[in-house]
């Protein structure tokens, strides 16, 4: 477990004691993390569906290193016809080479997933209080079919009816958007053709889920990241250099004021699908794909974030942020992850 990854200017014990002295200061709202090692944050039974309405479905969906980093969102370069076909087979078949890793043991997970709801809960009071936050896992798992059915509406069909031009916000984060356009335009080009046909889901399970505190989209540059209780922080060069050189007290309050600023909540979802797809160059001799081949399972990963956004006009001691709908950001990985704080080129942390 790395409870902190900050340089070596961080010790893991002196971090993990000023995360604890954070936690435990006098704000209201960042007090009850404590509540977690007591047990006293209990499983939510409701499965209130409160969010925006979605053209495809029911209400509610709109779909490291220590080292600072430019957060450039400059477009996605366009792509050639082995780099379409690469993105296609990572995509639509899940062959995909930059898996995101583990953060950590299953258990570390599900503590990071509890400390995230708590504080989610806290800091959003007026949607919680309106159930929005009643069962993320569930609203999740009930709209990343959706999300995936989106997808192979417009990134799937065949080469002549696929519509590319609606992958973009808000359902969609920009660069993924552009990264698939570029890669029907590349496919369209190089003459290929297409055919992807998804039936039943199998099953749908949230795989993580994790806050990014300080994140905002678009990026901000120059950002540096560091971990603590299953989360990430992202922190300007500025505050990290500070942060590097400052005592427990010091550092303590950084993470304090990193706990009310606005914020990214992450979900990992797993989707297992019943399809059958084809990709081929009618000009080269490449034949079609049968038709009525069998239906193959294929295990898509999709990660959907939520940004909560500070109320401006909020001058109370307990902040209340107010949460944006849920958006794609990546699909198997053919983004890195898609890290809000991270330039695209560069691998998520998990």
């Amino acid at each position: 477990q790395r409870p902190w990854a900050l340089g070596p200017g961080m010790a893991a014990g002196a971090g993990a004691g000023a995360g604890a002295r954070a936690l435990a200061s006098g704000c209201r709202w960042a007090r009850v993390a404590a509540s977690l090692g007591r047990g006293q944050v209990g499983p939510r039974a409701a499965s209130r569906i409160c969010v925006a309405q979605l053209p495809w479905g029911p209400a509610r969906w709109q779909s490291t290193p220590s080292r600072a980093y430019s957060s450039s969102s400059a477009p996605v370069d366009a792509v050639d016809v082995s780099s379409a076909r690469s993105v296609w087979d990572a995509a639509v078949v899940g062959n995909y080479k930059h898996k995101v890793a583990a953060s950590s043991s299953s258990f570390s997970q599900w503590l990071g997933k509890r400390f995230a709801l708590l504080h989610i809960r806290t800091i959003a009071r007026e949607a919680s209080e309106e159930g929005r936050f009643d069962d993320i896992e569930a609203d999740v798992t009930e709209g990343a079919p959706q999300c995936l059915r989106f997808l192979a509406d417009c990134f799937g069909g065949s080469g002549e009816t696929s519509s590319p031009s609606d992958l973009k916000p808000p359902r969609v984060e920009e660069g993924l958007g552009e990264r698939l356009q570029e890669t029907v335009k590349s496919l369209r080009e190089g003459s290929m053709d297409w055919r992807w046909e998804l039936k039943d889901i199998v099953d749908t399970r949230m795989e993580r889920l994790f806050v990014v505190f300080g994140a905002t989209r678009p990026r901000r540059e120059p950002m540096s990241l560091f971990v603590a209780v299953g989360q990430q922080f992202a922190i300007s060069r500025q505050f990290t250099d500070q942060f590097q050189t400052a005592g427990v007290v010091q550092r303590a309050q950084v993470l304090q004021d990193l706990l009310a600023t606005d914020l990214i909540v992450v979900a990992d979802v797993k989707v297992t699908a019943m399809q059958r797809w084809g990709l081929w160059n009618p000009g080269s001799g490449e034949p079609a794909p049968d038709p009525d081949a069998p239906l193959s399972e294929v295990k898509h990963v999709l990660r959907l974030e939520m940004a909560l956004t500070r109320d401006r006009n909020d001058y109370g001691e307990v902040p209340n942020l107010r949460p944006s709908p849920w958006q794609i950001v990546d699909w198997n990985c053919i983004c890195r992850g898609n890290h809000p704080s991270l330039p695209r080129d560069i691998q998520a942390p998990w």
